[in-house]
């Protein structure tokens, strides 16, 4: 069953304080359903957004928590479509990055990419050749970071990911723009999809405010429905009905509708899958 949590991007204004009212309201809501993974899964969110602040301290007090509310070698072993969502495994790799070990993180990250590619786990490999790059480019090896980021980029522009690389915020916007100005004539394939995401960061959009508001309280109305449901203990066919939308909506909630926000607001609030 998958459990659909909110995220918002950072580069709305006020969205950090808007992302930790919805991962609070998140957390609550697991605790008042006995839900341990939607636990863990806030307690995530909030490492990622002290990373968001450089705030290495509060994101390892809240991966600790995550560690201690879930028995994640079960989550681990499952190859859920919604399991290709954070893990405590890469929010530990991602607290590495940001904490001077990147260099630690580098062997690991490589094991678990090649473990996500023998499973077919494609949305999760992808994931974790950026975390990749990123580590490489910490540990000064930065040929191969813009290797490894050219090959997530080369599978993301298939499927035109764009949430992925967003998620990661300041640091790989920092080596897209790297890419992007060292780039060489076997890049033109990646070229669109590298100057999509280059639109995307803050400060680059073209839209008002009131745009961002609006399509950002009409995501998050649905997902709360969603969440809401699965909270309740319905299945992905009975919240389907219930909400006159495809399972395959329920599983990966608002994929058509990220779409269409890619095109006239990428800023616009999301969300992050995870299992129960």
């Amino acid at each position: 069953m998958v459990i659909e949590t909110w995220r918002a991007l950072p580069s709305i204004a006020a969205t950090r304080t808007r992302a930790l009212q919805l991962v609070t309201q998140m957390e609550c809501l697991g605790h008042h359903r006995a839900s341990p993974r939607l636990v863990a899964s806030a307690q995530l969110e909030r490492a990622r957004l002290a990373l968001w602040d450089d705030d290495v301290q509060a994101a390892r007090e809240a991966l600790e928590r995550a560690r201690a509310t879930l028995d994640w070698s079960e989550i681990m072993g499952r190859a859920l479509f919604g399991n290709d969502a954070d893990t405590l495994v890469e929010g530990r790799l991602r607290w590495m990055i940001h904490s001077g070990a990147a260099a630690q993180a580098v062997p690991e990250l490589k094991q678990e990419l090649q473990r996500a590619e023998d499973a077919l786990r494609q949305r999760r490999a992808l994931r974790l050749r950026i975390l990749l790059a990123l580590a490489l480019e910490r540990s000064g090896s930065g040929q191969q970071a813009l290797r490894t980021l050219r090959a997530a980029l080369r599978f993301a522009k298939q499927e035109r990911f764009v949430r992925t690389f967003l998620d990661e915020g300041a640091p790989l916007a920092k080596l897209l723009r790297k890419l992007m100005v060292t780039r060489q004539p076997g890049d033109a394939d990646v070229l669109p999809h590298l100057e999509q995401l280059m639109s995307m960061q803050p400060g680059q959009s073209k839209h008002n405010s009131k745009d961002l508001a609006d399509m950002t309280e009409t995501a998050t109305r649905k997902e709360v429905e969603i969440l809401h449901l699965v909270a309740e203990g319905l299945s992905n066919f009975a919240i389907s009905e219930r909400l006159f939308i495809s399972e395959t909506t329920v599983r990966h909630p608002f994929a058509q509708h990220q779409c269409e926000v890619r095109h006239q607001q990428p800023h616009a609030g999301g969300l992050l899958s995870h299992a129960v």
